[in-house]
Formats: structure tokens, sequence, C-alpha cells
């Protein structure tokens, strides 16, 4: 069962880090327009 849900955590995980990383580049895009303008 434990290694079910790591094999599971192992494969969305990743996404989420990426989801992660992107939505963190957003935003910091985000603040970085809004200190320019």
């Amino acid at each position: 069962m434990m290694a079910e849900i790591c094999q599971f955590f192992d494969q969305k995980g990743i996404l989420i880090l990426l989801d992660i990383l992107r939505y963190s580049r957003l935003t910091e895009v985000v603040i970085n327009g809004k200190k320019r303008y």
C-alpha cells in the first residue's frame, strides 16, 4: 500500500513541482511588471 502511494506521489509530485515553478515564475513576472509601471 505505501509503495503505491509513494509511486502516485512521485508521478503527481513532479507535475505539482512544475506547476509551482510555473506559478512562482508567473508571480515574479507580475510583481516585476508592477514595479516597472
